[in-house]
């Protein structure tokens, strides 16, 4: 073999080594907390242990060129954690489409002008202006949104009609209004019920009424839960089967929880299964039904049961009106 041939496949085994270093980083600086088990690392860039670790190796010998400090992992009890800001992978400029998203955005949140330029100055192409005259004026999220944003600032309390999910018809509520946060593209009002005496969240497209009391609110002890957390602390759990990998990854539920691979006779059989905390048994319900036989419902028996029984009466009533 020649000394070229072999510089060549040196050269490429070290590109593909940087190649999975690379793809790791990415994962740990957008993971929550930037830590991930090293069987989810595995599962989804498909390596096995020794090549985390030579991965791993890679980023730690990265340094930031403008102050010298170098990357920083943790590998402890098969959790990776990315340590510190020198390796985290930065942000790149918007393209002009998507600043036109973003001043659009900024403009139905009402963002102080000053503020707004400072945002759009940092994320987009240089010297651009973009126009948001074209774009759908649809995604303002919810009508009570500046509402509730006025009621946060003055310490309003708030009577509320909502409906949550499931619920056939709105009820009143009466809320002190705490603080607002999106997720995955949806605005939440997190609130202290009064009536239950109790933190909930509500979304803001669900609210059907709102209006100012004369009382102020009183102080609460907000927990600053994300909805996820909510989920797993107030919710049921189910067992869910996916027929592959990629299904799983398509669905971005809140409530997802600890994934396994299933294997038949030691080997992976490409299925999976996943711990999915819900709320919600029409919600979860609709979803298995919805995939079409890929997603299964295998546990608990109980809530299996009710699916079937669920899924019965939706028969029924298709022949009916059929």
């Amino acid at each position: 073999m020649s000394h070229n041939t072999q510089d060549t496949r040196r050269t490429q085994a070290h590109s593909d080594d940087l190649t999975v270093a690379l793809d790791l980083l990415t994962m740990l600086s957008a993971a929550p907390h930037h830590t991930l088990d090293r069987t989810e690392i595995a599962r989804v860039l498909q390596l096995d242990q020794d090549q985390i670790g030579q991965a791993l190796k890679i980023i730690g010998s990265l340094a930031d060129r403008m102050s010298g400090a170098r990357a920083a992992v943790r590998d402890e009890d098969g959790t990776v954690e990315l340590i510190g800001d020198a390796a985290r992978m930065k942000p790149m400029r918007l393209t002009l489409p998507e600043g036109m998203v973003l001043s659009h955005l900024l403009d139905v949140l009402q963002i102080d002008e000053a503020v707004k330029a400072r945002i759009l100055r940092s994320l987009l192409p240089l010297d651009a202006s973009p126009s948001t005259a074209h774009l759908s004026q649809g995604s303002e999220p919810g009508k009570y949104y500046s509402v509730l944003t006025e009621a946060i600032q003055d310490g309003v309390r708030c009577s509320m009609l909502y409906r949550k999910r499931g619920e056939t018809a709105p009820s009143w509520r009466s809320i002190d209004p705490g603080y607002i946060e999106f997720e995955a593209g949806t605005a939440y009002l997190i609130a202290w019920d009064i009536d239950a005496n109790a933190e909930r969240r509500y979304r803001i497209d669900r609210i059907a009424e709102l209006s100012y009391t004369e009382d102020s609110v009183i102080s609460h002890d907000w927990s600053h839960t994300s909805t996820a957390e909510s989920l797993h602390q107030s919710g049921q759990v189910a067992h869910i089967r996916f027929s592959s990998a990629e299904l799983l990854a398509s669905r971005t539920w809140a409530g997802m929880g600890k994934t396994t691979a299933e294997l038949q006779d030691d080997h992976p059989t490409g299925a999976l299964t996943a711990e999915l905390a819900y709320t919600s048994e029409p919600w979860l319900f609709d979803q298995i039904l919805a995939a079409g036989g890929e997603i299964q419902l295998i546990a608990p028996l109980d809530l299996t049961e009710r699916f079937i029984s669920y899924a019965r009466a939706l028969i029924d009533s298709a022949k009916e009106l059929a």
